[in-house]
């Protein structure tokens, strides 16, 4: 998912009363939760002008696929997701699974959306991207699309659930992971900074006339996310 990641500005402890939850427990109302943050929170994105029920289908691979990491934070009292973030370990093997998985999905639903040249080329530059020459640096992992809901930013849950995402990435023996956000997203920019990872070069155009940087994480000796260190 190449859609700008926004409204991930903050650093913090883990949350009480917040679970962080992975693939093997999330639940298909949790699912449905997070297709819901994900359209609130990029209304503009690529990916949320192909529906929800496509969108949905995308997380629902993401929570199954061996190639897929997703963690949500779920509110222990009421049982709402509250925010999310996904990765994959290989960009372009997850999305070939689930064009082979989903063909069914993909003719139905995705293709009547792509009736105009710029949502086709949209299309294409997102499933393309890994392969543009700007990425041949960067590590195969990619953290793909993170989200907090509006009442819970601020409150450290971006931090609780980025430093999450690295310990998973790493117990899967991820060594590193690149991050892409939009050139105009600062506040996301910041942040990502203030987690450690490093600018890879000047913005590259993933989607035409939209210019991105291209971040790289890279693991960490153990204790690197404690609390003194943000």
């Amino acid at each position: 998912m190449s859609d700008d990641q926004d409204a991930v500005c903050e650093q913090g402890v883990p949350l009480e009363g917040m679970a962080l939850v992975d693939a093997g427990l999330l639940s298909r109302d949790d699912i449905r939760q997070i297709t819901a943050i994900h359209m609130e929170q990029i209304p503009e994105g690529f990916l949320t002008s192909l529906g929800g029920h496509v969108l949905q289908s995308l997380f629902g691979h993401l929570s199954r696929s061996r190639w897929g990491l997703l963690i949500a934070a779920r509110e222990i009292a009421s049982g709402e997701v509250r925010g999310f973030v996904c990765g994959t370990m290989n960009t372009r093997k997850l999305y070939g699974e689930f064009l082979r998985q989903s063909v069914f999905l993909v003719v139905t639903r995705v293709a009547p959306r792509l009736v105009t040249w710029r949502r086709l080329r949209k299309a294409a530059e997102s499933l393309l991207y890994p392969l543009k020459r700007d990425f041949r640096a960067a590590p195969s992992a990619e953290l793909l699309d993170f989200a907090i809901a509006d009442e819970w930013k601020g409150t450290g849950l971006a931090g609780s659930l980025f430093r999450a995402f690295v310990e998973t990435m790493d117990a899967r023996g991820v060594h590193g992971f690149r991050i892409s956000t939009g050139a105009a997203m600062y506040r996301a920019q910041a942040f990502y900074e203030k987690m450690g990872a490093v600018r890879l070069g000047p913005p590259i155009e993933i989607h035409r006339g939209s210019e991105t940087h291209v971040y790289t994480y890279h693991m960490r000796s153990k204790g690197a996310h404690d609390e003194t260190d943000l």
